[in-house]
């Protein structure tokens, strides 16, 4: 169940609810009554006195192993230097006394924006390779 509004499109505060509860289950009041006092609808009220009194967790799915806070420190400790970016991710989150598994910081720097690859090497071009180079791309 959502939370209820009232007429002004105001949600409901907890103690309105428990107000209708009361109002409807102890004073035996119609729902257009109890409606004209908290300033809500009828059906609201109706919706209300028959639901719990506070609305469940709206949160789904699974929560977050790292919070907000972690996550930023992982990637700036990552970004802070050259020697640093070349670490391994568990040594990085050693360094913000942060455990996790291999799999949730490489999920947790992904969710950041932040990806590694393998460096490769790049290539010697001596004077002769490159000249013959140049040739090739202005034919």
């Amino acid at each position: 169940m959502e939370n209820r509004q009232s007429q002004a499109g105001v949600p409901l505060s907890y103690r309105d609810r428990i107000r209708i509860h009361t109002l409807a289950h102890d004073a035996s009041w119609s729902y257009r009554k109890i409606a004209s006092t908290v300033n809500c609808s009828p059906s609201t009220a109706h919706k209300v006195a028959h639901g719990p009194t506070t609305p469940p967790k709206t949160t789904r799915g699974r929560r977050e192993l790292l919070s907000s806070e972690e996550r930023k420190c992982l990637v700036a400790v990552a970004t802070k230097s050259a020697e640093n970016r070349c670490k391994p991710l568990w040594e990085i989150a050693l360094l913000c006394n942060i455990r996790a598994s291999d799999d949730t910081l490489r999920k947790t720097f992904a969710a950041e924006g932040f990806h590694r690859r393998v460096a490769r090497k790049k290539l010697f071009l001596d004077a002769n390779a490159k000249e013959t180079r140049l040739n090739w791309c202005l034919e």
